[in-house]
């Protein structure tokens, strides 16, 4: 039987991915050495959950459990701001830009789609959750040193976006990268305090 890659994610606007593009246009074309693989804005979002090889069945099991999770939380607006590194800013693998204003609600949506996926014996995420955009990989850490420093020096202000859906999103590995295709959306609809 034939497994998907999936993942849950909120979605930015595009005003973000306009803002953020340019700011990675702009590594871009100093990164000369092309030691970081950067993202492209049109494929940025923030991950909620993950799941590598997901079962026809476990992929609707996802999509019932992302619609009752967007049931109990309202719209809110959330804010990209500043940036980092994973593992740490000393030996980064990647670059990120993260979330400012709204990420404890982001949080909180992570973690009650993870409650709801063990409920259901959905596999579990083993990381702990930390919501961001993905800005680059490293592929030469030792190399990457300039550029690294210089995405992490320059920071980035607040954009606000608004958050009304979660997305399940499909992602196929092709030769040139992974292709996303939207499976299903489900608006955050819970009454705001």
């Amino acid at each position: 039987m034939d497994t998907s890659r999936i993942f849950v994610a909120i979605e930015i606007s595009d005003e973000v991915r306009r803002i953020v593009g340019d700011r990675l246009s702009e590594l871009h074309e100093q990164d000369t050495e092309n030691v970081v693989r950067w993202e492209r804005p049109e494929k940025m979002h923030i991950t909620l959950k993950f799941v590598a090889e997901a079962f026809p069945q476990e992929v609707k099991a996802l999509d019932a459990t992302i619609a009752e999770t967007a049931g109990s939380f309202p719209r809110f607006t959330a804010h990209v701001e500043g940036v980092g590194a994973f593992p740490d800013e000393r030996k980064p693998r990647v670059l990120w830009f993260g979330l400012g204003e709204g990420e404890e609600t982001i949080a909180a949506i992570a973690a009650d789609i993870e409650k709801r996926c063990r409920q259901q014996r959905l596999p579990n995420e083993q990381r702990r959750f930390y919501p961001h955009l993905t800005a680059g990989r490293i592929r030469d850490a030792r190399r990457a040193r300039p550029i690294t420093q210089r995405f992490l020096e320059t920071g980035f202000d607040a954009v606000p976006f608004d958050v009304t859906r979660l997305v399940l999103i499909e992602s196929k590995l092709q030769p040139g990268g992974s292709v996303y295709s939207v499976l299903s959306s489900h608006e955050l609809t819970a009454a705001g305090e």
